[in-house]
């Protein structure tokens, strides 16, 4: 029996997955499975997922209220192990997050990633917010419609205003992506979208609380 405290929800057949010489039906190929920490389908249970606050200015990683240790952030966030990710939020699409590794080097760049040879838990983590942390540019700004650019005020204020030891720093930012979000910015997971052009895809899923 494969043992309950594993982070997949059933063992990874060698014979289902993208990588697979043996499995040549012409069927769809699955998706990899997603680390418990990742999961948003909620089929794992409602609080599975990593708790972060996507909105704040350093992330942090918690997991039922404690700090995410090391061994959960550096362990593989796919089964079978990927190099290449795209997620994908509904309400930006025009914004994907793009995760590569070549050799040990992942790009968006991690501060004191370990030389781990495929994408990890804490890469998908730091990558998401990362993407949702670019600032904006005037040309995106001036797209925006008049009841937009109040909606995405309203944000950014409430973005600045609820991290008082840093509301300098968050402030003279600006505006970034995070703030088209409205408040749904706390992470409930990914859920598999299809490839494509060989390149496995997520959409990213999120929630205007924490979890409980």
């Amino acid at each position: 029996m494969y043992p309950p405290s594993s982070p997949w929800p059933y063992p990874p057949s060698p014979y289902l997955t993208p990588y697979s010489s043996y499995y040549n039906s012409p069927r769809a190929l699955p998706n990899p499975m997603l680390h418990a920490l990742l999961d948003g389908t909620g089929t794992l249970g409602s609080s599975a997922h990593v708790e972060a606050d996507l909105s704040a200015y350093h992330l942090v990683l918690r997991h039922h209220r404690h700090t995410l240790p090391s061994s959960d952030r550096d362990a593989p966030a796919t089964s079978p192990a990927l190099v290449r990710l795209r997620i994908i939020c509904d309400a930006i699409p025009q914004w994907p997050i793009d995760i590569s590794l070549v050799g040990t080097t992942i790009t968006p760049s991690r501060p004191e990633r370990p030389a781990v040879g495929c994408i990890t838990v804490g890469d998908v983590l730091h990558a998401i917010h990362a993407g949702l942390q670019t600032q904006i540019t005037h040309d995106e700004w001036a797209r925006l419609t008049p009841s937009q650019e109040v909606e995405v005020s309203r944000a950014y204020t409430r973005r600045y205003k609820a991290y008082a030891p840093a509301e300098f720093e968050v402030r003279r930012g600006g505006v970034r992506r995070i703030d088209y979000l409205g408040k749904k910015c706390y992470f409930k997971g990914l859920v598999w979208l299809t490839p494509e052009n060989g390149v496995e895809r997520a959409r990213l899923v999120l929630d205007d609380h924490a979890s409980s």
